[in-house]
């Protein structure tokens, strides 16, 4: 008795759980005829699929699409909610939703899509196999997971928790002021070159060689990027600054933002991050957002390199090997590196002359301007605090051996300036 008691209060708790108010639900599930499921009081996939498995199925599919659907009104974008099932939930839930958003997709005219919008959905199609345009779909992604109705219940969880991001790309359908694309042009023999320079930074194995190809890069953009601007201004073109979001991902998301900041304010861009979700936003002259993102991803990919040879270097257990030692390496690494950027463009900018800079403070303003716009005056910029000094001063090496600023300058030269201390 005292067991079926038990089991008769879980139950109960249960259905508590996944109870929701009938206006919670409208903002769930858009409106309908029929509450979901056919019950107002619980709307989970679990509670029903016992009575009538495929009715429930049927009626699972109709309500996560319309769900994705009410979703692209607050801001998020095919290629982001995918992502955020992923980190919320598993990689099943990733794989529900992009077969979910190819369903809600089809139904779309092809004119009511942004290109922006409409590149995200082709990667998407991209990856998975082409879903049946019915309710049917449900089934096969069913009959490919592992324990579905968990999954399908928390992916419904995550998707009603997400809070609205700032609408960047107009959802299909609607009209609304467009950031531009901010991709590079894949025909510019400058951008070109540097991303030639970049993979082969990113591929040796040699530090000495990265430096040299990085350097090479930077120079490179730097010039390119005064080049444009001056054409911009000539022209007399007031183009709105462009702004994008990047995925910043675990582990060390925080310093991985750091290096994006830094970065970004040597680009005479701004990055704003959003740690709930662990994304960050890019907001500059589309050209030098491009190039932000493609040095800061090939920064990355160096800095992990150089963690892992810090790692190797050490046996197992050792204090290079520790957590507390790669966060402060890398946040050595991203001030460091934000130092050498500065330095490479104030360099730039000295050489160019006066005229220039007076052209590039007043696209920094269009730049500080719309920041204001988007985000409103109440953004801080939180400083890392590292209390691993060893780690510190690795990262703030290792970015020294990856210097910036000239390619003709030798490692030993970077390595002779001053040790940075960590912050206290």
């Amino acid at each position: 008795m005292g067991q079926n008691n038990r089991q008769r209060r879980a139950a109960k708790q249960r259905k508590r759980s996944h109870r929701a108010t009938g206006a919670e639900q409208d903002a769930r599930f858009g409106q309908s005829d029929r509450p979901p499921f056919n019950e107002p009081e619980c709307d989970c996939l679990a509670c029903h699929v016992d009575a009538d498995p495929a009715a429930a199925w049927r009626d699972a599919a109709m309500v996560l699409t319309a769900t994705v659907a009410a979703v692209w009104s607050n801001g998020w974008q095919p290629s982001e909610l995918v992502r955020q099932a992923g980190r919320a939930v598993s990689r099943e839930s990733s794989h529900l939703l992009k077969v979910a958003i190819l369903v809600d997709d089809a139904h779309r005219p092809a004119s009511s899509k942004h290109p922006r919008w409409q590149s995200q959905i082709n990667q998407l199609r991209s990856s998975v196999d082409p879903p049946s345009l019915d309710a049917t779909w449900i089934f096969t992604w069913r009959d490919s997971a592992v324990d579905p109705i968990k999954v399908f219940d928390a992916t419904m969880v995550a998707l009603t928790s997400l809070g609205a991001v700032h609408r960047l790309i107009p959802p299909p359908g609607e009209t609304a002021v467009d950031a531009g694309f901010a991709g590079g042009d894949s025909n510019d023999p400058i951008l070109a070159k540097v991303r030639a320079l970049l993979a082969q930074a990113e591929s040796t194995d040699f530090p000495a060689e990265a430096e040299t190809f990085t350097a090479k890069a930077q120079a490179m953009m730097s010039k390119h990027a005064i080049d444009e601007a001056m054409v911009r201004d000539a022209s007399g073109a007031t183009d709105r600054p462009v702004t994008i979001r990047l995925p910043i991902d675990d582990p060390y998301s925080s310093e991985k933002a750091t290096l994006l900041h830094v970065v970004a304010e040597a680009g005479r861009c701004r990055s704003i991050s959003f740690a709930t979700y662990g994304l960050a936003s890019l907001t500059g002259q589309a050209a030098d957002v491009y190039r932000v993102e493609l040095l800061f991803t090939s920064l990355l990919l160096q800095a992990q390199s150089a963690l892992n040879h810090e790692a190797a270097a050490g046996v197992a257990g050792a204090h290079r090997r520790s957590r507390a030692f790669r966060s402060a390496f890398l946040a050595g690494y991203a001030v460091r590196i934000g130092d050498r950027l500065a330095a490479e463009r104030d360099h730039a900018e000295e050489k160019a002359g006066p005229a220039v800079v007076v052209v590039l403070a007043r696209q920094s303003d269009a730049v500080d301007d719309e920041i204001e716009r988007l985000y409103g005056g109440n953004l801080r910029h939180q400083g890392h605090r590292s209390r691993d000094r060893a780690g510190w001063n690795a990262g703030s090496d290792a970015a020294d051996r990856a210097q910036l600023r000239d390619a003709g300058v030798q490692a030993g030269n970077a390595a002779a300036s001053a040790e940075l201390a960590p912050p206290s």
